[in-house]
């Protein structure tokens, strides 16, 4: 029986199927002399593609041909696999690099257009990057010659250190033996008693050269006193300690507070002991302590830098117990709180500014060190040691837990509309998340006068937003047509969501000259397309909590606008619960610890 055909496939020569009465299929091609016996298939299908695959094969030249090693199916699909299925994020990805693509053209044909009608604009510029890159190279060639400079000196400071120790090294072979020898060998100390007459090794005038002279001419040494009667003066102590590693006269003292372990976060009481306190410091015994996200993240290592045991809580308010002899703003009895920082620099340009959160060398007021390597313990503790700078004075008409959550929260709303300006009443603001820092924005922005649309990603807080926090809209992220409605309709937006999320929706809801200002510390990089920016000239900008005068002033304003935090009160003992209540976002809306009537220092 001869074979059936399968089609007309002239290019690959002889085709062949021959049906088995089982109802399976022998394949087989033919050309010329060769024959590829294909195998046997299900379907008619399979011999198709079979078929296709080979025929692939038989294209090319006759002499890289090879039909011997083609005998199975397998084998011929091998010689031609099936393209690679498009996905879907690829589509959208093409889409995107074509959107990219129109733009650029668009943007270019904008371009050649300006230079035709304005060339004396286009010379203009030109001739400004000219002069940038010049400045550029002369900086370039400056910082080189200084470079050199540096190297120089520092190869003639090597040379003068080798030829001294040559010096030395041939007065040694002389047989002089060496200074230091001959010194302590003929030097010899006498005992001053210091009495009432002699003036204090504590005074800073105190005169070290003439009271305390050597019984020898071999060398300047100043004369030391007996062991029992030395005392270095003040600026000597201080040079020693430092004024933010904490003095070394006075005592140091425990505390308890509850901390965390390990990764797994569990907080449980812990007792340590508070470094000293120095002449500018103030001992705080804590009343409140706010519950911030923060403290999810260091108790369980999402940075990847937490160290244990960790004490957590940066937003602390208690009373003054001690302030030591060189603190001018606060007294005992004063009711105090403390921020996210507990030390800087004071030297940068941040922090000569009055923007100490922004200093490279910030002490955070946990999970930190202090330069003398000591471990700093935030506020969920009976007792914190803290630098007068860092402290901020709680108004007298502003609750003690409702304070709590403005030193982070409250200080991180407000510090971008009073940076960029935007206190001015009639704006139009938006606030993203409506959360700890959220529903803060929104009290803030309405008593600055402004028109406040909240904007979330459900309904389900329209009625918390807009009956309770009193704010005028509520715009539903996630529906187009409320989006559409609201756009270029706001002066600014304070975006405090944590997670990622697309900007190109929110800058549609900018007018011209709008700003975007991002506090939200998100896992992976957010994106947006230029042009969204550049057709409103709009800005995106950031915002890190506060200065410790914004902070100061945040209170005030609360104080004075009769404002309050929307907050839960909790023992320590439920502590773990509110930090795991806070991390699915069941907490309406800031946590705030009463430390002081939590009997802390019976539970460890």
């Amino acid at each position: 029986m001869p074979p059936r055909r399968c089609g007309s496939r002239p290019a690959s020569g002889y085709h062949g199927v021959r049906a088995r009465p089982s109802g399976r299929f022998d394949a087989e091609i033919r050309s010329g002399d060769e024959r590829i016996r294909l195998g046997t298939f299900d379907t008619m299908h399979k011999v198709a593609r079979a078929y296709d695959a080979v025929a692939w094969r038989l294209g090319r030249s006759r002499r890289t041909m090879n039909f011997h090693d083609v005998w199975t199916r397998e084998q011929a699909e091998q010689l031609a696999p099936p393209s690679p299925a498009i996905t879907r994020e690829q589509q959208r990805r093409q889409r995107e690099l074509e959107q990219r693509l129109l733009i650029a053209e668009r943007d270019e044909a904008l371009r050649l257009e300006r230079a035709r009608q304005f060339p004396e604009d286009i010379a203009a510029t030109e001739a400004f990057y000219a002069q940038k890159e010049e400045k550029k190279a002369a900086a370039k060639a400056k910082k080189k010659a200084s470079r050199e400079k540096r190297r120089a000196e520092s190869a003639a400071r090597k040379t003068a250190r080798a030829e001294k120790a040559a010096r030395k090294e041939e007065e040694k072979k002389n047989g002089a033996g060496p200074s230091t020898i001959i010194l302590f060998s003929s030097f010899e100390w006498t005992s001053t008693p210091v009495s009432e007459t002699t003036p204090s090794s504590h005074s800073s005038d105190y005169d070290w050269e003439s009271e305390w002279q050597p019984q020898s001419t071999c060398s300047p040494l100043p004369h030391h006193p007996s062991r029992s009667h030395f005392r270095a003066p003040v600026s000597f102590v201080a040079a020693l300690g430092g004024r933010r590693m904490g003095g070394v006269d006075s005592s140091e003292r425990t505390a308890t507070g509850w901390a965390a372990r390990d990764a797994d976060g569990h907080l449980s009481p812990y007792t340590y002991t508070l470094r000293k306190s120095g002449p500018e410091d103030v001992v705080v015994k804590v009343k409140y302590c706010g519950i911030c996200h923060t403290d999810i993240h260091q108790t369980k290592n999402h940075f990847g830098f937490s160290k244990y045991p960790m004490v957590p809580g940066h937003e602390v308010v208690g009373v003054v117990e001690e302030v030591g002899p060189e603190v001018s703003k606060y007294t005992v009895g004063d009711m105090v709180g403390v921020g996210g920082i507990v030390g800087c620099c004071r030297s940068c340009r941040p922090c000569n500014a009055n923007d100490e959160q922004y200093c490279s060398k910030k002490i955070w007021t946990y999970n930190d060190v202090y330069t003398d390597g000591r471990p700093t313990q935030g506020g969920f503790s009976s007792a914190m040691v803290v630098d007068q700078k860092f402290v901020v004075k709680i108004p007298a008409g502003l609750a003690p837990e409702q304070a709590a959550p403005l030193l982070c929260a409250g200080v991180t709303a407000y510090s971008p509309l009073k940076h960029f300006g935007l206190t001015t009443p009639g704006l139009r603001g938006g606030i993203l998340g409506l959360g700890g820092i959220g529903h803060l924005g929104v009290k803030l922005a309405k008593a600055m006068g402004h028109h406040v649309t909240v904007i979330s990603s459900s309904e389900k807080k329209r009625a918390e937003a807009m009956d309770e926090l009193g704010a005028d809209a509520y715009v539903v992220s996630s529906d187009g047509d409320q989006m559409a409605a609201a756009a270029d309709s706001l002066d600014y937006i304070i975006d405090t969501v944590p997670v990622d999320h697309p900007l190109e929706p929110y800058l549609a809801l900018l007018q011209l000259n709008g700003k975007l200002v991002l506090m939200g510390v998100t896992p992976a990089p957010l994106s947006f397309l230029s042009h969204l920016v550049m057709m409103g000239r709009k800005t995106i900008t950031g915002s890190f909590i506060g200065s410790m005068q914004e902070m100061e002033e945040v209170l005030e304003f609360f104080a004075d606008k009769g404002l309050t935090s929307q907050i839960e009160v909790v023992k320590m003992d439920y502590v773990n619960q509110a930090l795991e209540r806070l991390e699915r976002n069941d907490v309406r809306y800031r946590f705030v610890v009463d430390v002081a009537g939590s009997n802390i220092d019976d539970a460890a």
